[in-house]
């Protein structure tokens, strides 16, 4: 991968973005606007949730606010490529970006990049929200903390390869987005701790990539666990990242051979 290729999409993204001020007033008010009734929700519900994240920090304000960071993370790695690609097809773009000399990875990394970077600045915002608001971090831990979040961009971003494999392939990813979104949230316990989600649904919540990585992070960075625990985490984790990089991979170059072979890489 040849990093000056990559950086200088994230530049071009960046030159973009800073053009339009207004918009990036906008999303850092939205921000706050997340987080201030978070915290009085957050006060509300302490006594009846303090019981089930008792193992993952024990303050609800904490729980929750990393769930929000995690999943800013998450829709990210998602949908920075599939609506980059999208929005390459539909300007003709694409196709002369795939014509340069640089690498698929550099390609695909440099139209995610920027969009992943804004979110991550995010999560550092909510991060500094959760110091100031008197929220006890095991800094010790933080290199699992670390490994959570990539782990979590790795993992979503494979299934955002899936989509951008839709989208070359058919020219839409469906309902993809909305049910792996869905699910995420629904399931990875980024509200509410998974030990009570239904006994019928908790098979599932083990085969959502948030669940593992945001126990991790609460774990870790909240409660400071014992390496043994953080690892029953960590492990499942990074298995399931493995395996969805595999098949996101596949799905991506098999949908460009099939674009190359019937020459619908430009058509939209």
């Amino acid at each position: 991968m040849r990093s000056r290729h990559m950086f200088a999409l994230v530049r071009a993204q960046w030159l973009t973005f800073a053009s339009y001020r207004v918009g990036a007033l906008l999303s850092l008010l939205s921000l706050a606007l997340t987080v201030v009734p978070l915290w009085f929700v957050a006060g509300a519900l302490q006594p009846v949730v303090e019981n089930s994240i008792r193992n993952e920090g024990g303050q609800y304000f904490g729980f929750v606010v990393t769930g929000v960071a995690l999943t800013f993370v998450m829709t990210s790695a998602l949908t920075s490529i599939p609506q980059a690609v999208s929005s390459g097809i539909r300007t003709g773009v694409l196709e002369a970006l795939f014509c340069t000399p640089a690498s698929l990875p550099s390609l695909l990394v440099g139209l995610g990049g920027f969009d992943l970077l804004w979110s991550l600045l995010r999560v550092v915002l909510l991060g500094v929200v959760l110091l100031v608001t008197g929220t006890s971090f095991v800094w010790s831990a933080a290199p699992w903390a670390v490994a959570a979040i990539v782990l979590t961009i790795l993992s979503y971003g494979a299934l955002g390869l899936c989509m951008t494999a839709m989208i070359l392939t058919v020219r839409t990813s469906g309902p993809f987005q909305t049910a792996v979104v869905t699910a995420s949230t629904l399931l990875g316990g980024v509200y509410y701790s998974t030990s009570v989600i239904p006994a019928p649904f908790e098979r599932l919540a083990d085969l959502i990539p948030l669940s593992w990585s945001l126990r991790l992070l609460r774990m870790a960075l909240l409660e400071g666990a014992d390496v043994s625990v953080l690892l029953a985490q960590l492990l499942p984790l990074a298995g399931l990242t493995a395996a969805l990089l595999v098949v996101g991979s596949g799905a991506m170059m098999a949908s460009l051979r099939h674009s190359r072979r019937t020459g619908t890489l430009a058509q939209y």
